[in-house]
């Protein structure tokens, strides 16, 4: 089956480079990035889904860092704020009215230092004169940054409490995009950026933290609302060093659309350049302590071990948005069939803006996704003469297939700055480098249950695909398959919903199967579905026709019994079809229609069955 795509791949769950915001820190977990709040990612509606209209409730945005810090909900409808489609640059952003909108997240991690990044832009309406942003509250000490002043807003940040606590301002404009920084250094010192210049510096403080609250647009505590749009929200749970703020800063502002006062490195988001605003990434030095010199970033291009990066030197690179797919036959070398439509610019430089070499580099792409892919049908183009074509251009041969789908090609010499690239195949029929998907999104929805959605641009011989469900990413089990389209040259959806996830993290992938037999594997999503609250028992659905779902406490779910309104006990015309430490899915087709009560160690519950 050949899947045609137009946007873009994904990043596999597992990978172990580079992925955060601008390739600082990595989205699995694993690094210090605990906070990532992206507006453009992982922001649902009341149906499920992402929002498409300016009208449209946001009722959860996602942390996408995948740390133990949890989503950003808001269940009570007029506290919801809105979201905003090609707000900022084309990208979307979440508008809160300053009245009652916030996200509350329940959990928040426990951070010593951080480096905050918010891309944002507000109108500052008087009143409590503590409009909050941000908020993270620890036990009765908070980090806040808000926004007051009648006149010019001042982004305000604080550690502490109450009379306590030490403050920080900086002055930004009423209804001004901006890219807002804050670096906390663990010790007596916090410091403010105004995109990307440094605004102020005062000695602060944080002491007696613990599991905190985490509320966006407000104080967890129903006070100090936001007016205004927020893109993105990122946090460190340590200060990132000069090198990496400085290529965050640059993502942020070319994805936004903005201009950096400072360090405005990245010159190929300008229009003049062709506009390469999207999924930015750098490497970068500063000097010998302040260096970044692996970076992939929110793309498919990793770029890492420069020979020659010295102080005050940076490597930028994003892309065009182009199709992700070798469609393009025309604009390539004798002796190459396709290349990708999408191409990259990148850009080599230091802090006067003067360009200069980091030296070779190994360049690599995450070709996750694609079909049959023959290693040495990969060349990669590069328009090392600034034409803007690749067709006059000698191909790069010699990739190698380091991991999983990851192809590289090593000590790459030409890449220059302002220069263009991009990946082609000699073989189109071999390795034709189609994406099979459009999409393929998992997320947590109403009442303990997880959606998937996929969708694919075109299908050849598409049998059907099989939904994969796992604990733990390795032992996997098939919980649903779907009939595929068979040939398609259209846009197909598809959907299903998890039932009964796994308490915590579960893993799906998604295989599909031709009809001769031969089948693929997509990159791994996950969704995570907390535990039940240890006094509460949820049953779901209820009034129920044949199968019910239980979950609380594993103790109080040891000792489930039914009985009907007369006292009897019917237990043994009930069944346990899972055995889950805090949730039971029970039968209850051999049931009459009728009220029941089902009783746990300390609960009684109402039961309505069809």
């Amino acid at each position: 089956m050949k899947i045609i795509v137009y946007i873009f791949i994904f990043i596999p769950i597992f990978s172990y480079t580079q992925t955060g915001p601008g390739g600082v820190g990595s989205n699995n977990g694993s690094s210090n990035l605990d906070m990532w709040f992206d507006a453009n990612q992982s922001v649902f509606s009341d149906a499920g889904v992402t929002p498409a209209l300016n009208t449209e409730k946001v009722y959860q945005w996602n942390n996408i860092s995948n740390s133990s810090t949890a989503n950003a909900i808001e269940a009570t409808f007029a506290y919801r704020p809105n979201y905003l489609t090609n707000s900022l640059n084309g990208y979307p952003t979440i508008a809160f009215d300053g009245n009652d909108d916030r996200l509350l997240s329940q959990s928040a991690n426990t951070v010593t230092e951080s480096s905050i990044f918010i891309v944002f832009f507000g109108t500052y309406e008087g009143g409590d004169n503590e409009d909050q942003l941000l908020n993270v509250t620890y036990n009765a000490n908070s980090s806040v940054i808000e926004i007051n002043s009648s006149t010019n807003l001042r982004a305000r940040y604080y550690f502490g409490a109450g009379n306590g606590n030490t403050s920080i301002n900086s002055t930004f404009s009423n209804g001004t995009p901006s890219v807002l920084t804050v670096n906390y250094d663990g010790g007596n010192t916090s410091e403010v950026f105004n995109l990307g210049a440094s605004s102020n510096t005062a000695n602060t403080s944080m002491v007696n933290q613990g599991t905190g609250t985490a509320c966006i647009g407000a104080h967890a505590n129903n006070q100090g609302y936001f007016y205004g749009n927020i893109g993105e929200i990122i946090r460190y749970s340590s200060i990132v060093n000069s090198a990496q703020q400085i290529i965050i800063e640059n993502y942020l502002a070319a994805k936004y659309g903005l201009s950096l006062t400072v360090n405005d490195l990245y010159d190929e988001d300008n229009p003049a350049n062709g506009n390469y605003d999207h999924d930015v990434a750098g490497i970068g030095r500063v000097d010998a302590i302040n260096t970044h010199s692996d970076a992939q970033g929110t793309g498919i291009v990793r770029i890492l071990n420069p020979t020659n990066l010295d102080n005050d030197e940076f490597l930028f690179w994003g892309h065009d948005n182009g199709v992700a797919q070798a469609t393009n036959g025309t604009d390539v070398p004798t002796g190459v069939s396709a290349r990708f439509d999408r191409t990259w610019r990148a850009s080599q430089t230091n802090s006067s803006g003067s360009p200069i070499s980091v030296g070779n580099v190994d360049l690599a792409f995450d070709l996750s996704g694609l079909g049959n892919i023959n290693t040495s049908d990969l060349r990669l183009l590069i328009d090392t003469d600034n034409d803007g074509l690749f067709d006059d251009e000698t191909p790069i041969s010699g990739a190698t297939n380091t991991s999983g789908n990851i192809y590289q090609f090593s000590a790459v010499s030409n890449l220059s700055n302002n220069n263009r690239f991009t990946i082609a195949t000699i073989n189109s029929n071999q390795t034709p480098l189609p994406v099979e998907l459009l999409g393929f999104d998992v997320k947590p929805i109403e009442n303990r249950r997880v959606e998937l959605h996929w969708q694919t641009a075109s299908e050849t011989n598409n049998d059907y695909f099989t939904i994969e469900r796992s604990k733990n990413g390795v032992a996997w089990e098939a919980l649903n398959t779907l009939d595929g389209a068979g040939n398609s040259s259209s846009l197909v959806n598809y959907s299903t919903v998890d039932n009964v996830p796994y308490t915590g993290i579960s893993y799906y992938r998604l295989k599909q199967t031709d009809f001769d037999g031969e089948f693929a594997y997509s990159d791994i999503r996950s969704a995570n579905i907390a535990s039940g609250n240890t006094n509460k028992l949820e049953i779901w659905p209820n009034p129920a026709t044949n199968i019910i779902r239980v979950l609380g406490n594993e103790s109080e779910l040891q000792n489930i019994s039914f009985c009907n309104m007369l006292g009897q006990d019917v237990t043994d015309q009930t069944k346990r079809i899972s055995n889950e430490d805090s949730m039971q899915l029970i039968d209850l087709s051999n049931l009459v229609s009728g009220i029941y009560y089902l009783k746990t160690k300390n609960t009684v519950n109402k039961l309505y069955k069809h």
